[in-house]
């Protein structure tokens, strides 16, 4: 990571200081910035800092960028989260539904929805939603987080939270109508991948014997489905949601900058193209810590769901 941020074109200094900077201020700037040390002490020093919890300055601001990313990880972790029970409260049924009635009309709803979401940028639908909701309708904001009837800031930094916590259920409504396009937008993809999944393991366990034992049994077909047909297809289902958090990350990069949404999506575009390398070594490296934290409690929740997992 260290070495491929550092490949990219463009010279940080130049974009802070512009075209016209002589020599003495790049020379300068690139002292300040750590940039006129060799690569392997630069590196050694950047483990340092990061061993001591420091992620470094911003070159763009000369900001600390531990702070900048406190104050926007709360935005991308309130989209992130809603648009990941969005797909999951949604994607499940919807797989059920798919594979209880194959080869009929509501399978082929299910699945056309699934290809769309699949085929579709994220970016793209993100702005036909705009034109849609925003432009013609008129219904939804067309970016940011807020209006200034929300709260701004409060003990959890999730606005519709704060809001209920600050007894404002006009603030909560209001920061719910701002979530709504963006949430849409970023749970459209893993709402997908958990329907596909979840009609594929439905099919596979519905033709298993110790189902048409149950319904032979005598049991209603819903205690079929869900009890028994459901739950022992939820593995794989499990496998995907926690996945699906790396799509969602970068999901959030795109849906984030169209829709103006203060997080950590739009920081990382914002410092990529300043080429600001604390800033952008931070949010990669707290991206990987998610995600291999969020593949750890995956392999813990396949023991809650299937009693016959056991880890030695």
């Amino acid at each position: 990571m260290f070495i491929l941020v550092r490949v990219l074109p463009g010279d940080p200094t130049m974009i802070a200081l512009g075209d016209y900077a002589t020599k003495e201020q790049i020379a300068e700037a690139r002292t300040r910035m750590g940039l006129d040390k060799p690569l392997p002490e630069q590196y050694v020093t950047w483990l340092a800092s990061i061993a001591r919890g420091d992620l470094g300055i911003s070159f763009r601001n000369r900001e600390a960028v531990a702070s900048a990313i406190t104050a926007r990880l709360p935005a991308t972790l309130e989209l992130g989260l809603f648009a990941l029970v969005l797909a999951v409260m949604f994607g499940l049924p919807a797989g059920v539904l798919g594979a209880v009635y194959r080869g009929r009309l509501p399978d082929y709803i299910v699945t056309g929805v699934a290809l769309i979401g699949l085929a579709m940028p994220v970016f793209w639908i993100g702005l036909m939603l705009l034109m849609v909701f925003s432009v013609e309708l008129n219904l939804l904001p067309t970016g940011g987080r807020s209006s200034s009837s929300a709260v701004l800031r409060g003990p959890t930094g999730f606005l519709v939270l704060d809001n209920l916590l600050h007894l404002d259920p006009h603030g909560a409504w209001e920061a719910l109508r701002y979530l709504a396009l963006p949430t849409l937008v970023l749970a459209w993809y893993p709402f997908a991948t958990v329907a596909r999944i979840t009609r594929s393991g439905m099919l596979d366990v519905i033709r298993q014997d110790y189902i048409r034992t149950a319904r032979s049994k005598g049991l209603g077909e819903r205690r079929v489905i869900t009890r028994h047909a459901l739950k022992n297809a939820l593995i794989p289902v499990v496998t995907v949601v926690g996945l699906s958090i790396g799509p969602l990350m970068g999901g959030a990069v795109l849906t984030e900058y169209v829709f103006s949404w203060p997080g950590l999506g739009r920081y990382t575009v914002e410092v990529v193209l300043a080429r600001d390398f604390p800033a952008i070594q931070a949010v990669i490296l707290l991206s990987a810590a998610v995600f291999t934290s969020v593949n750890v409690i995956t392999d813990v929740v396949y023991a809650m769901v299937d009693p016959r997992i056991v880890y030695r």
